[in-house]
């Protein structure tokens, strides 16, 4: 029976080769997931930290994940909030995130981790692409009113947030905003994108 590898094996093994330590890693993160998926039920810290990091929590309780791990999951735990897959986040008394009271089948957390935005595939999906009937041709530009369309309702979801967009520092809130969801752009992409808010909205004023 071949042996299964650890992450830190897989690292230290120098005698290996790119595409070794590839394929053993691959072989490990299925191992895990075959093992996981046989459980009825996942908690929502170790849905996260299975589905976005390729290992799990020890247990399968919600006893609180560490704060080194917490910081790269809290964006995909929120993403389950949005969804409706848990009600509330919080921390213990060591600092630790948590998800009280929250055990679903692994199949609607894999479902909604799908979509995720940046989801990595999962060891289990099949790697070969969709045949397609005819190929796509190159991407098309927004034309004017479709980009004006966008950029007024990026004003309007502002004003709803109660964010001006024309102020020193919503170009800093936005961004923040998108770290949190886990689809970060930058604070330079964001400023370049309110600034054309103006002309888009007064266009649609005619």
């Amino acid at each position: 029976m071949d042996r299964s590898y650890t992450f830190e094996e897989l690292d230290a093994a120098t005698s290996l080769t790119p595409e070794q330590v590839k394929e053993q890693r691959a072989r490990a993160e299925k191992s895990t997931f075959d093992y996981w998926l046989k459980a009825p039920a996942w908690g929502a810290t170790n849905a996260a930290t299975l589905l976005e990091l390729r290992f799990a929590e020890d247990g399968h309780d919600d006893d609180g994940v560490s704060i080194n791990v917490d910081c790269l999951i809290i964006g995909l735990l929120r993403h389950f909030q949005r969804f409706g897959l848990i009600d509330r986040i919080c921390r213990n008394s060591d600092g630790k995130l948590e998800v009280p009271n929250t055990k679903l089948p692994p199949s609607e957390w894999i479902k909604c981790y799908r979509d995720y935005p940046g989801a990595k595939p999962l060891p289990f999906d099949d790697p070969t692409p969709a045949i397609k009937a005819t190929s796509p041709g190159p991407e098309k530009p927004l034309k004017p009113n479709e980009r004006n369309s966008l950029l007024t309702i990026i004003a309007a979801l502002c004003e709803h947030a109660s964010i001006k967009h024309q102020d020193r520092g919503a170009a800093g809130r936005i961004a923040r905003m998108s770290e949190n969801i886990g689809a970060a752009v930058s604070e330079d992409t964001v400023r370049r994108v309110l600034a054309q808010i103006p002309d888009a909205m007064a266009s649609r004023m005619k």
